[in-house]
């Protein structure tokens, strides 16, 4: 039996969903990248990343990262295709995400520049009223540069270009890195 690996959070989690609804008769099994969500096991995964016939896995371009796109290739006994990491900021004017342990407040610095000592209140009136240009066309347009960019030296796979096409006619993601079902069959076909 054909073993895929799927190596990444959860957006290559929900591709492995996929792939066993189409293909039933392949095993596909997934393993998490980050110790910050699901259940990280190093050794193990190793082991699974030998074993695999194919491996799909999230690029990750930081060297210095465990996982990323040479220590997979290394690690890899079968084949391997690299998927990007879609983060698209911007489609919502202000989002919570925590990253690595953390809480960030994504549109925050654009909410609060030029803002020194007006009232929360106040600021937060104008916000509703939308009168802070808080900039959603011009960073969601960096984000896909920044995952082109990335594409373009070390995945496989490419959706920027789906998502520039696509984002204006309905919903592209779920947050900034949860994208939309069409999204992750595209990215999937």
């Amino acid at each position: 039996m054909t073993k895929v690996l799927f190596l990444g959070n959860c957006q290559t989690n929900a591709m492995r969903g996929i792939c066993r609804e189409m293909f039933p008769n392949l095993r596909a099994d997934f393993r998490t990248i980050t110790p910050y969500w699901g259940r990280y096991d190093e050794e193990e995964t190793r082991v699974q990343l030998a074993q695999a016939d194919v491996v799909v896995s999230q690029a990750i371009a930081n060297r210095a990262t465990t996982f990323n796109v040479d220590d997979v290739r290394d690690a890899a006994g079968g084949d391997v295709v690299f998927m990007p990491y879609v983060y698209l900021e911007g489609l919502a004017s202000l989002e919570i995400i925590a990253s690595k342990g953390q809480t960030v407040i994504k549109g925050a610095d654009l909410l609060l520049d030029g803002q020194e000592g007006r009232k929360p209140i106040h600021i937060f009136d104008d916000y509703c009223r939308g009168e802070i240009d808080m900039q959603g066309k011009a960073r969601v347009q960096a984000s896909l540069a920044k995952m082109a960019q990335k594409e373009a030296s070390d995945c496989d796979l490419t959706i920027s270009d789906y998502i520039a096409e696509h984002w204006r006619s309905g919903p592209t993601a779920f947050g900034i890195n949860h994208p939309a079902q069409h999204v992750l069959f595209e990215m999937f076909s």
